[in-house]
């Protein structure tokens, strides 16, 4: 009676049938580290609600486990699910994500404008990679996740600070630089080029942490809506509104500013403009912009 009734109480626990369906990979796993799994799965079906696949799982505890060492299973399962771009899994990992930055960003005075910005920059910079597997499936679980997370963005931080003390007046860009820019924009008085550079500049300030990030992804890197929707979580549809509202809102913004510049009604700007010079100026400024990779 013993025996019908345990078997019955894990059939009826769904966290107890989530551990037996992982569980059942296990006898690919090297032996000896079988028990330190069942701990690790156990620990990870109690944090995350989500599913993940028994043999990727299994491949995630394999290729890092060793013998008298301790992972992080939570963090790991996380990863995981992450790099299979289960949405509960990057939704709860920017969860994860702000609550790791949230020290090292308070400790380094930067502003809600700043912050936002890196954590873009962050999850981008794990999240994405068009041509190699993402940085976050460098996560070995040594480290506690929220540690792990916390210096990475450290060292993004640091990066965007750099850059900011780096970068030179955006107004004063020479004739030889213009040239490497868009050989087009040298058609323009000198003035207006360094009205109009200033003008993209100010404009890419004046766009939301995402839409800067969206516009360098979709523009710079060159990754389609479909390979952005789920590093956003976001549908299709969704994703290429978004990318969409922030390239009309970057151009009106720019027109504007680049119209009061030199004096004149912004309809006039596009029969100034030489053909594609706002195009290939924001590429070249978003580009100036990606996070430079870990060292």
């Amino acid at each position: 009676m013993g025996p019908k009734g345990s078997q019955r109480e894990t059939t009826d626990d769904p966290l107890a049938r989530r551990v037996a369906r992982l569980e059942a990979a296990f006898s690919d796993a090297p032996a000896e580290a079988r028990d330190d799994f069942r701990a690790l799965t156990q620990a990870a079906i109690e944090a995350w609600p989500f599913e993940l696949t028994p043999t990727e799982w299994v491949s995630v505890l394999s290729s890092r486990w060793a013998a008298g060492g301790s992972l992080d299973g939570p963090g790991l399962y996380l990863i995981a699910a992450c790099l299979e771009r289960v949405p509960e899994a990057l939704s709860a990992f920017d969860v994860e994500l702000r609550a790791a930055a949230a020290p090292a960003l308070r400790r380094m005075g930067l502003d809600a404008s700043a912050s936002d910005e890196v954590l873009q920059a962050t999850r981008a910079h794990l999240l994405v990679s068009p041509e190699a597997a993402p940085r976050l499936a460098g996560y070995s679980g040594r480290a506690p996740l929220r540690d792990w997370l916390a210096t990475v963005v450290s060292r993004q931080a640091f990066d965007l600070q750099r850059r900011r003390r780096n970068v030179v007046s955006l107004g004063a860009v020479s004739q030889h630089e213009a040239a490497a820019l868009n050989p087009e924009i040298t058609l323009l008085r000198a003035d207006q080029r360094a009205h109009l550079t200033s003008a993209i500049a100010d404009a890419l300030q004046s766009l939301s942490p995402r839409q800067r990030a969206l516009l360098r992804l979709h523009v710079v890197e060159r990754l389609s809506i479909d390979e952005l929707a789920p590093l956003f979580a976001a549908s299709r549809a969704s994703l290429a509104r978004w990318v969409e509202d922030a390239r009309q809102q970057l151009g009106a913004s720019t027109r504007r500013a680049f119209a009061s510049r030199l004096g004149i009604d912004a309809s006039e700007v596009d029969s100034l403009l030489p053909a594609r010079s706002l195009e290939l100026s924001l590429v070249r400024l978003l580009s100036e912009q990606t996070p430079t990779p870990d060292e």
